[in-house]
């Protein structure tokens, strides 16, 4: 194998990257860092939609079987034996 020679002539061989291939990297690592933390912005948005549009289902059905097992004569015990605890 042969070494690459320096301007001197020596037969030192060079490793590393240079300052350019570095800069290029961090310059593509920052495009593409501010490509998605927007998207991750948004994320969170639907999350929380989502979450309370959930807990607004739940508290329904919950609502909903109280109410039928209330009509039907329950006592309190075996309301939330059949359905949970209530939602928050």
């Amino acid at each position: 194998m042969e070494q690459k020679k320096n301007q001197d002539g020596c037969g030192k061989r060079e490793a590393g990257f240079t300052l350019i291939e570095l800069i290029i990297v961090i310059v593509v690592i920052g495009i593409l860092a501010g490509m998605s933390l927007p998207m991750f912005g948004d994320l969170s948005k639907d999350a929380k939609t989502n979450a309370e549009a959930y807990s607004k289902a739940a508290k329904g059905t919950y609502d909903g079987c109280v109410t039928q097992l209330t009509n039907a004569g329950r006592t309190a015990a075996e309301i939330t034996a059949s359905c949970g605890a209530a939602p928050k």
